[in-house]
């Protein structure tokens, strides 16, 4: 599983290089010694599952990593709160949509994964209510998201492996 994920890395690293409208993207280092990510409640920090493992040990914060969306690394998703648009941001994706998470869950199951510094566009972790499992991602943009069941069905997608996301809308 962890070479799968990280090979899915890889090839979303070579498109975006490939890609002359891309940008610039920047990878950082690596954070294999971290076992814990911190979820948006700030007593709770969750164990890092397999797929989110091999994702952090590929690299910590990637720059434009995918429609101008920063991923974040590990120290960043730590101390999202001192990010001032980050946290506009999540503040706006709670009061808006209710219905889906962050709002419909406890904060104590969602993190941030990534966001786009420009506009109101983020993609969440969201685990499932017993264990810990692999998390599900939850990717919003202006009025709309993708759901995807895990880390790896959504690094497919953006690795141009899938069509359509894991919510069966099309």
């Amino acid at each position: 599983m962890s070479g799968h994920i990280a090979t899915l890395l890889k090839k979303i690293q070579e498109r975006n290089d490939a890609d002359p409208d891309h940008g610039e993207q920047i990878l950082h280092p690596n954070e294999d010694h971290e076992r814990l990510i911190q979820t948006l409640d700030d007593k709770c920090a969750r164990l890092l599952s397999p797929m989110l493992r091999a994702r952090f040990a590929y690299v910590a914060r990637w720059v434009n990593a995918h429609l101008d969306q920063d991923w974040l690394g590990l120290e960043d998703i730590k101390n999202f709160k001192s990010d001032s648009v980050l946290m506009e941001w999540v503040d706006l994706r709670i009061e808006n949509w209710e219905e889906f998470p962050p709002a419909s869950v406890p904060k104590s199951r969602v993190a941030i994964f990534g966001y786009n510094p420009y506009e109101p566009e983020e993609t969440y972790l969201v685990w499932p209510e017993e264990g810990d499992g692999e998390p599900e991602v939850w990717r919003y943009f202006g009025s709309d998201y993708k759901f995807f069941n895990n880390l790896e069905s959504f690094l497919a997608y953006v690795a141009g492996e899938m069509r359509h996301d894991d919510s069966g809308r099309h």
